[in-house]
């Protein structure tokens, strides 16, 4: 379930533009906008080298590149925390039911009368 390609392109940043702020921008709303408008093919869509290199980024200073792309980068380190989080939970989980459900633990259910009573 792989897929190969014999064609692809390389993105160098220029001096005063940050690498990093580049990357994030290519997952961008703006980015997808420009590369679905330019996209060929309906089984393996792709476009052209040409056409990468008239690809429009929004670049601001590179202070505020660098800023950006911390933020970026900071929130992206959140989000795999908590999917790795969300991740263990799911595993904990799995195995609590299993031990359930073969009876190697038992939950301890409120006494019925004494609710009842109070």
């Amino acid at each position: 379930e792989c897929v190969a390609s014999t064609g692809f392109s390389t993105l160098t940043a220029k001096p005063g533009v940050d690498a990093h702020y580049i990357f994030q921008y290519l997952f961008s709303e703006d980015m997808k906008k420009q590369i679905d408008a330019l996209v060929v093919g309906s089984s393996f869509p792709a476009i052209g080298s040409s056409e990468v290199e008239d690809l429009q980024l929004n670049l601001p200073n590179e202070n505020m590149q660098q800023h950006i792309s911390i933020l970026l980068r900071n929130q992206d380190a959140q989000i795999q925390c908590l999917l790795d989080t969300v991740n263990l939970l799911s595993a904990e989980q799995r195995a609590l039911m299993s031990q359930l459900l073969y009876g190697k633990r038992r939950v301890k259910l409120p006494d019925a009368e004494a609710e009842v009573q109070a």
